[in-house]
């Protein structure tokens, strides 16, 4: 843990605890902050603190004495047996409900998307799952056929011209998503959880942003708190605290409220922009993983 000292401490019942303290600098900046606080405070001031990834895992642990020590408890992070037995049971009835009832709208979207853009109606992409497994993802097709071809990887800007007329209906209402219901079902996928990410952006994240690889501790989902609570513009450090936020406090009645303002956010198109990035004359400008995590 970078700025961290560890330490073992040796209680008096003999056993080892490792200890995690703050290093000088951090001391220092702490006793800043707390100035700042303490002055808002005193007058009567409401305090927002955006939290670090580190104090999100600390977030609801357990506090405990080692000695004379107060400590906090972390727990290891992810679902217990029984909450994935819970979580895959609700995924599987939701969607068979979800499937049945939709399916004659999906066959019809089957059908349009080649008529109206030539190529596959079904646009399949390797992403990582739980514990980095990789798997096809599935989705409506949004963009022209093959539309990474010359570019290699890169991610969805603003008003890409990638994306087909028809697409952008499908990307700012969230039916492009819909074939992710058959991912559910195979078990690749859960309703709800962190967005599965492609190993190539996510090979970059994991190098600048501390805990990234901890959003693979459970499922990826179709929707999840990232996605409720931020945009697509929504910075990945933003959205992996919302990630952890989820998987520290995981519960069927969270995952029930999550889809529920899903139906809110679909109406909300811009939730579903891309990144916004400067404009070089009349053509916007590609942007990859590395010019992403600058910003």
């Amino acid at each position: 843990m970078m700025g961290k000292n560890l330490f073992w401490k040796r209680t008096s019942e003999n056993k080892k605890v490792l200890c995690v303290g703050n290093s000088a600098s951090e001391t220092r900046l702490l006793k800043e902050e707390m100035e700042i606080i303490n002055t808002c405070l005193e007058r009567g001031e409401e305090v927002l603190l955006v939290p670090d990834l580190m104090e999100i895992l600390v977030y609801g642990a357990e506090l405990q004495y080692v000695d004379d020590s107060l400590m906090f408890k972390l727990k290891p992070l992810g679902l217990t047996p029984t909450q994935r037995f819970i979580k895959r049971a609700f995924d599987l009835i939701v969607a068979l409900i979800l499937l049945v009832i939709i399916s004659p709208f999906m066959i019809f979207l089957n059908l349009l998307i080649p008529i109206l853009s030539p190529g596959s109606p079904i646009f399949s992409q390797e992403r990582l799952g739980r514990s980095n497994f990789v798997f096809k993802m599935k989705k409506f097709r949004s963009m022209v056929d093959n539309a990474e071809a010359k570019t290699g990887p890169v991610l969805a800007i603003e008003k890409d011209p990638r994306i087909t007329e028809f697409g952008s209906f499908l990307r700012g209402t969230r039916l492009d998503e819909l074939p992710q219901l058959f991912n559910v079902l195979k078990g690749e996928m859960s309703l709800v959880g962190p967005r599965p990410e492609r190993e190539f952006f996510a090979g970059q994240f994991t190098k600048t942003i501390p805990y990234y690889s901890y959003r693979t501790i459970v499922k990826p989902g179709i929707t999840g708190l990232a996605q409720v609570k931020g945009k697509y513009t929504t910075s990945p450090e933003d959205k992996l605290r919302m990630d952890l936020i989820y998987i520290c406090n995981y519960s069927l009645g969270l995952d029930i409220k999550i889809l529920l303002q899903t139906v809110r956010v679909v109406l909300k198109r811009e939730k579903a922009a891309g990144v916004r990035v400067r404009r070089e004359g009349n053509e916007p400008k590609d942007i990859d993983s590395c010019s992403y995590l600058q910003r």
